[in-house]
């Protein structure tokens, strides 16, 4: 058996070692001469964009709309020095939601159709589904009805859409049922909510799953089934506590309440006013306690308690705007 030679193996060594060293030279000379284009710093703004975004989302799902607008516009801002439209639309949309639900109508219509203006030009109908949803359910809350489908319908007739699951798609279908059900079509709002209510299933949504039982709820009202809009009502109030949504819980506490009282049994729904009350004034809802504080002065009114509806309608008169 041969044995090799030491001296040799060293010489080999160090040669190899000489070679793997000019290599890495080679690489590291590559390296530095792309570091000056900072290939990753792009997507650092990008992905702090969407961060900003999230943390809007969170805070709008939270109630706390003040945070939730300084992170929506540091995301908005993001998106136009980086030039992506989508982001920018989902920014604008997000913007117009914070508006909408403080009561600020014409600087919520502002942002949504500026949003529109840009997913009509990029394609995508994600954005223009969103826009189409935040537009149409905006016009539904001033009335206008008839406006609305349009949006919806003309929404609905692209043909991208035809093969697509899409969560927007879901809540174009609940706010159809929503137009629906105001035209009094029950039937066909309730196919439409049904539609949304498979989609949020499947994709495990629960809290749009929510909206959907409230939507369900609101029908049978309608129709004085009060059977069925309480069981669909419950339905609700179960996800939203599941998601910790608070002002869902206050919202689906304020219909139990009216199909309570709708149902004779006043010191229910009065209980149910109470507890929605609490809820909208925990988060700030000024809307949503103009109208628990309503339904209690009538039930305190019925439930000759004197000292409550005097105490409901001094409140009431505290949240009335300032001229």
């Amino acid at each position: 058996m041969i044995r090799p030679n030491p001296i040799r193996l060293v010489r080999q060594n160090l040669i190899r070692r000489f070679l793997w060293l000019c290599v890495a030279g080679l690489v590291c000379a590559a390296c530095s001469s792309v570091s000056d284009a900072h290939p990753g710093e792009v997507f650092e703004k990008r992905n702090q964009a969407a961060r900003n975004l999230e943390a809007g989302n969170r805070y709008f799902r939270e109630a706390r709309y003040n945070e939730a607008l300084e992170f929506y516009r540091l995301s908005l801002d993001a998106y136009t020095a980086l030039d992506e439209t989508g982001g920018r639309i989902t920014a604008l949309n997000s913007i117009g939601k914070v508006f909408f639900q403080a009561g600020e109508d014409e600087k919520a219509l502002d942002y949504y159709n500026r949003a529109l203006v840009l997913a009509r030009g990029y394609g995508d109908p994600v954005s223009l589904l969103q826009s189409a949803n935040n537009i149409g359910e905006f016009e539904l809350r001033r009335g206008n009805s008839g406006k609305a489908l349009e949006i919806y319908r003309k929404a609905l007739e692209d043909e991208r859409l035809a093969d697509s699951a899409l969560v927007e798609l879901a809540v174009l279908y609940h706010n159809m049922g929503a137009f629906l059900r105001d035209t009094g079509e029950y039937a066909e709002a309730l196919d439409c909510v049904r539609k949304a209510a498979d989609m949020n299933r499947a994709e495990k949504r629960f809290m749009e799953l929510a909206a959907n039982y409230y939507l369900f709820s609101s029908i049978y009202f309608r129709q004085n089934l009060l059977e069925e809009a309480k069981e669909n009502a419950l339905a609700a109030l179960d996800y939203d506590r599941r998601m910790e949504n608070s002002l869902g819980i206050a919202q689906d506490l304020l219909a139990l309440g009216s199909i309570a009282q709708k149902a004779g049994d006043t010191g229910e729904a009065h209980s149910s006013y109470k507890r929605a009350f609490l809820a909208y004034r925990v988060n700030g809802h000024v809307r949503g306690m103009r109208n628990s504080l309503e339904k209690l002065i009538d039930t305190s009114a019925l439930l000759n308690l004197e000292e409550e509806e005097k105490q409901y309608r001094e409140a009431y008169g505290q949240l009335q705007p300032k001229n």
